[in-house]
């Protein structure tokens, strides 16, 4: 799923497509008819409809196959929740004639909630279960556009859309402090630099990160850049012997707390690193930091509501839908600290 402005379509479409959508755009108006626009045959084109937006309880969760949407709205807002595909249960069965498939929402939830209104749009992919036609309290009667991309096209764009999406997610990163406040995301990797060498000059403290899976993999790799690099004193939890024996001994909810409650003081700084942000041993060690009045940081993704970044001194929440995109977005995220850090402290990067 994408949001944006409506001028920044063409960041994630290819050049050549927005040129022949861009014909269409042109030519929109709220006064343009209802029906069937063709941009390119099948390929691409677009549907422009009229409607007034409902309560939630009476709207329809959707997804496609075949093709991606760009909904827009060119009169009033309506609201769209967007579920993952997989969290939602299926309970019309895909037509191939109409490329849709409708399903009822899950225990999860939605993981983005959009309010589209003219001037803005959201993409969705086939991944994205949506519900449209929500009512956002503004007036109800909308007139809106959905541009169709056919899915084949698609693919054969599917690095560029990739690397758009996790742009586009690291755009939208969402830093906030210890009371929710949200901030800068420059002054959020300003405050995590100053304090990393504080600990490395002044107080000979320690960073001390931890993930699971490929965050823990994250940890090992930034927690040796920055000893080696940044010349900060480092500490991970991940010997095969601590977590295997603590987690077969005490639990693995306490494979970091359980060191974090024996090595970290006030002079160090904790980076807890989690897709989901919902990892329970992760939000332990964090707790466990906070109790030793250590400095703070969660980095997280998917849902917004997740635990860890409330937790934090700063939190740094990257609002995309997948383990892999999660992923990828927070490793670039944690070399940019690093990258800070060295150009600010010690002559640049290399």
């Amino acid at each position: 799923m994408i949001f944006a402005r409506l001028e920044k379509l063409s960041n994630y479409v290819s050049a050549t497509d927005f040129e022949k959508i861009r014909l269409f755009l042109d030519r929109i108006s709220p006064s343009m008819e209802d029906g069937r626009y063709d941009i390119e045959g099948e390929r691409i084109f677009a549907k422009v409809m009229s409607y007034d937006t409902k309560e939630v309880s009476d709207c329809k969760i959707e997804a496609h196959n075949m093709y991606i949407d760009i909904q827009a709205t060119l009169k009033g807002s309506e609201g769209i929740d967007v579920f993952e595909r997989d969290s939602v249960t299926e309970i019309v069965p895909y037509d191939d004639s109409e490329d849709v498939a409708f399903y009822s929402e899950g225990n999860s939830g939605p993981i983005a909630h959009c309010v589209n209104v003219p001037g803005y749009f959201t993409m969705l992919y086939p991944s994205d279960a949506h519900r449209p036609q929500e009512k956002t309290g503004l007036d109800t009667n909308v007139k809106k556009f959905v541009i169709k991309i056919c899915i084949d096209e698609f693919n054969m764009q599917y690095g560029e859309n990739y690397f758009n999406l996790i742009f586009s997610g690291l755009n939208r990163t969402i830093t906030t402090d210890s009371t929710g406040r949200t901030m800068n995301i420059n002054d959020g990797i300003a405050r995590w630099a100053e304090k990393a060498d504080k600990i490395s000059d002044y107080a000979h403290g320690l960073m001390c990160f931890c993930g699971n899976g490929a965050s823990a993999s994250m940890a090992e790799h930034m927690s040796h850049d920055w000893f080696q690099n940044a010349h900060v004193n480092t500490l991970t939890c991940s010997e095969v012997s601590h977590i295997t024996a603590i987690s077969n001994d005490i639990g693995y909810d306490d494979v970091y707390s359980y060191r974090v409650q024996r090595v970290i003081s006030d002079n160090d700084i904790l980076v807890g690193i989690s897709s989901s942000g919902n990892s329970q041993n992760i939000v332990n060690a964090v707790l466990a930091a906070k109790e030793k009045g250590a400095f703070v940081i969660t980095i997280t993704g998917k849902k917004s509501d997740n635990n860890l970044r409330k937790l934090g001194d700063v939190n740094f929440y990257v609002p995309l839908s997948t383990y892999g995109e999660v992923e990828s977005a927070h490793a670039v995220l944690l070399h940019m600290a690093l990258d800070y850090y060295l150009d600010k402290y010690l002559g640049g990067r290399h």
